[in-house]
């Protein structure tokens, strides 16, 4: 019964400590955000890692925040209050099946960004070997909390990457510069 438990009790202990799927890559150093089985961030000095999830409600799409600043209080001018900081980034990452439906999330995940700002024209970076498309941010919506930033869409094979830098009305600084270094920050691997 016992040498029956064993085979058991190894790999639940495999899972518990993170060497089952789940684990990093072995180049990733033990302090970077596994943001995703294929993504990870070392983070930088002027942002605070706040959260992240392996899924938003389906399979496979995974979720990072990194703030900046302390929380204030802000009240839109539907009269809504909710807490924001100087400027937050997220990192939305999707596995989809193939090529086409990763371009298909990038696509749908540009145009909703179009929907809450008024945008500049895109441009790309190639950071790390990655190559970013760039849409600047100009003018958000009367009641978005953080009235302009950055957002950087990228495919890795089959997956779909989205960065999105925004900004209060206390930022100071280039959100496209500071997207670009926080864009240093992410590693991929196959």
């Amino acid at each position: 019964m016992k040498r029956k438990l064993i085979p058991l009790i190894l790999i639940l202990s495999l899972v518990l400590c993170g060497c089952g799927s789940g684990a990093k890559h072995p180049d990733w150093a033990g302090d970077w955000t596994v943001i995703a089985p294929f993504l990870a961030s070392e983070g930088t000095e002027d942002f605070t890692f706040g959260e992240s999830a392996d899924t938003l409600g389906l399979g496979g799409v995974y979720y990072a925040t990194w703030t900046n600043g302390d929380k204030r209080d802000f009240t839109n001018s539907k009269g809504e209050s909710t807490l924001i900081f100087n400027s937050q980034i997220y990192v939305v990452a999707e596995e989809c099946r193939t090529e086409a439906d990763a371009e298909q999330s990038l696509t749908a995940w540009m145009a909703r960004e179009r929907q809450n700002y008024s945008c500049g024209e895109t441009y790309e970076v190639t950071v790390g070997g990655q190559t970013y498309t760039i849409l600047p941010m100009l003018e958000g919506k009367e009641s978005n909390p953080y009235p302009f930033g950055c957002a950087a869409f990228t495919r890795f094979g089959t997956n779909a990457v989205c960065v999105e830098l925004v900004c209060s009305d206390t930022f100071t600084g280039g959100p496209g510069y500071v997207l670009e270094m926080f864009l240093h920050s992410l590693h991929y691997h196959e």
